[in-house]
């Protein structure tokens, strides 16, 4: 599990027990495999957990919504969407985790799981000694050369109607995602804060500064409810120091009261 996932900002401004669900249930869960596939049973992980198993339904949709997960609700499983940043695979462990990938029954998490690691869709690894000469061979061939296998080549500039602008064959469908997961006027901002620094509004863009936004939010919020605190408690000490000060002008009345009556008396 990543030492500062609590800070992420999709993260940061969870409540409590999401951010339970995602690291304790999902990143460091017994349910989730080694390719970040996690098959979960609603009640015994509730259990696990301490919540509710509608809470815990909840949570996971939520994270899902956030992009933390990506979700099959009918199988019940679920992809670490962000697994293959902080897990890497040699050797053994390629073929291992291609076993795991081949045994996903959900079209979703595969279609998932290819876009954040394209190789597990790959043949299967030969040995070391064909690896050598299979790699000597592509590096040789002149078809290969003059194939252009440059990402430039097939960009085309596109201006969706969010704003969003889109290059590369996986541009459009992040974009929708985002058009679907967050407001109009969030991505709107986004968009005109990220071209006020001169840059196009990919949706790698526009995601992080609509994060760091939503993160921004949470730390006012934040900080009013701590001011709203803060005078709360302070108010109550400001009342007992004016009745305190009322009671000693009371008090100071009656003694001036008893001393003049006093002197009439002499």
């Amino acid at each position: 599990m990543p030492t500062n996932l609590l800070d992420w900002p999709r993260v940061s401004g969870l409540l409590p027990e999401i951010k339970l669900i995602l690291g304790m249930g999902f990143w460091a869960g017994r349910y989730t495999n080694s390719i970040g596939i996690a098959e979960v049973p609603l009640r015994p992980l509730a259990a696990t957990l301490g919540l509710d198993p509608a809470a815990l339904e909840t949570g996971i949709k939520t994270l899902c919504g956030e992009g933390l997960l990506v979700g099959d609700f009918d199988r019940l499983e679920y992809f670490v969407a962000d697994w293959f940043r902080f897990h890497t695979f040699r050797g053994n462990g390629i073929q291992i985790a291609k076993k795991e990938f081949l045994k996903i029954g959900s079209i979703t998490l595969s279609s998932a799981l290819l876009k954040a690691a394209p190789w597990l869709g790959d043949e299967p690894i030969p040995g070391k000694e064909e690896r050598s000469i299979s790699k000597k061979q592509r590096l040789k061939s002149p078809t290969a050369a003059a194939t252009p296998t440059s990402s430039a080549a097939e960009k085309t500039r596109i201006r969706r109607q969010s704003g969003i602008v889109t290059f590369i064959a996986t541009d459009p469908e992040r974009a929708i995602q985002l058009e679907r997961i967050y407001q109009p006027e969030q991505i709107a901002n986004a968009v005109k804060a990220v071209e006020a620094k001169n840059r196009e509004p990919v949706p790698g863009l526009v995601q992080k500064e609509i994060e760091r936004q939503i993160a921004l939010e949470v730390r006012k919020t934040k900080l009013a409810a701590d001011d709203v605190r803060k005078n709360e408690q302070i108010k109550p000490l400001g009342d007992a120091k004016a009745g305190l000060a009322s009671a000693k002008a009371v008090l100071s009345g009656s003694t001036k009261q008893g001393t003049s009556l006093s002197n009439l008396k002499h």
